[in-house]
């Protein structure tokens, strides 16, 4: 589990020095999880879609997804803290969340839809 440790932590000190060598408006971490994506990809292409995962990563992956809620902790005061604020922007902030997240199903549908192409006929060739 430490190598998978490890390359987190890689991935987003990568992820962190290219986005400050290219002055991207990105943050480290997501250019990070982007090369994570693209290196699971890749593997999962060349290995096929049942191995794409590391098991030492799912379980590293299991783990950190059992103590997420922690993180809601730090958002949960500041809320709390700034109630009147959000009370007097509570029509600008609902239609962010709602734009936001009609954006976030559309993108989410758009590539499922493209995956699940490349997945059926990458096992039809498979096959043959």
């Amino acid at each position: 589990m430490l190598y998978a440790v490890l390359a987190l932590i890689a991935l987003q000190c990568l992820g962190d020095v290219m986005a400050a060598v290219a002055s991207l408006p990105i943050p480290g971490m997501a250019i990070g999880m982007m090369l994570l994506v693209c290196g699971l990809s890749i593997r999962g292409w060349w290995l096929g879609s049942q191995r794409a995962v590391p098991d030492v990563l799912n379980r590293l992956a299991g783990s950190l997804h059992g103590h997420f809620g922690l993180l809601f902790v730090p958002a949960g005061v500041g809320v709390v803290g700034n109630i009147d604020r959000l009370a007097a922007h509570a029509f600008a902030l609902l239609g962010a969340v709602l734009l936001s997240t009609a954006a976030t199903v559309a993108v989410s549908a758009t590539i499922a839809g493209m995956r699940s192409k490349v997945t059926r006929s990458a096992d039809s060739v498979a096959a043959e």
